[in-house]
């Protein structure tokens, strides 16, 4: 796939994939596109009763890639964070204004790879790896009551995480407030570099290392975003099934 504009060239390869895992519906949106500013990723994990979930993440995923896609090209840093604002602002009031929505929400994982410059985003427990040589150089901190405990020493590692009673709490999602603050960053990228974004159904089940194995096992985008699926979802159902839906976009910038 190539993106020429002016005398930049942007060429990557990549590969999407989401199963329900052991839920009876899936409420994990996932979207990437080529837009006139670069190539789009999205993953949006739905929280909330009934068909509140699906319909949050949904709900995400179409204003910002619609806010994104058509946008006018000015600062396309302040493009992202207005089109995380508008459907933040979208998903609160639709949970106001209908019961049966209310308390509605969604986690949000972005990238945004133009010819300049490579920007993240993110909100709730929806990871984005960037990954050079096998090694990640950058990982996203979750917003979530788990975190949290892990920065201060009260839980040691993922694996104690992974069995906690709060493990599904996170502190920031889109939906949960009139206003959100998403974290956003610009990296840099070299040729061969990879970005995976994966909803917390991944890595409820796969830890750093596990990514980092991955991603030196398989070159190909399908290959590691089937692989590292198909190995959450046989983690989950080997621990009793239930587990949450699990998402997963691999991008290979080439």
């Amino acid at each position: 796939m190539l993106i020429t504009m002016g005398f930049n060239i942007l060429k990557y390869n990549f590969h999407k994939g989401t199963v329900k895992g052991g839920r009876s519906e899936n409420q994990d949106s996932v979207f990437i596109s080529d837009c006139k500013h670069g190539m789009l990723a999205l993953i949006c994990d739905g929280m909330g009763g009934g068909k509140g979930g699906d319909i949050a993440s949904e709900t995400a995923v179409e204003v910002i890639s619609d806010s994104i896609v058509n946008g006018v090209e000015g600062s396309i840093v302040g493009l992202v964070r207005d089109a995380i604002r508008k459907a933040n602002f979208e998903v609160y009031n639709m949970g106001l204004n209908n019961e049966d929505l209310f308390g509605m929400g969604t986690t949000l994982a972005l990238l945004l790879l133009t010819p300049a410059m490579t920007i993240l985003a993110h909100v709730g427990d929806s990871r984005i790896y960037h990954l050079r040589n096998n090694k990640i150089i950058y990982r996203t901190d979750d917003h979530s009551r788990i975190f949290e405990l892990m920065k201060q020493g009260v839980i040691r590692n993922e694996e104690e995480a992974r069995i906690h009673p709060i493990r599904n709490q996170i502190t920031r999602a889109l939906g949960m407030a009139y206003e959100v603050m998403p974290d956003m960053i610009e990296l840099d990228r070299n040729i061969d570099d990879y970005f995976y974004l994966c909803s917390d159904g991944i890595n409820m089940w796969l830890s750093d290392k596990d990514i980092e194995k991955i991603h030196g096992i398989y070159i190909s985008p399908r290959l590691i975003v089937d692989n590292s699926i198909a190995m959450a979802n046989s983690l989950g159902e080997a621990n009793g099934g239930n587990h949450d839906n699990i998402s997963a976009i691999s991008i290979h910038c080439i």
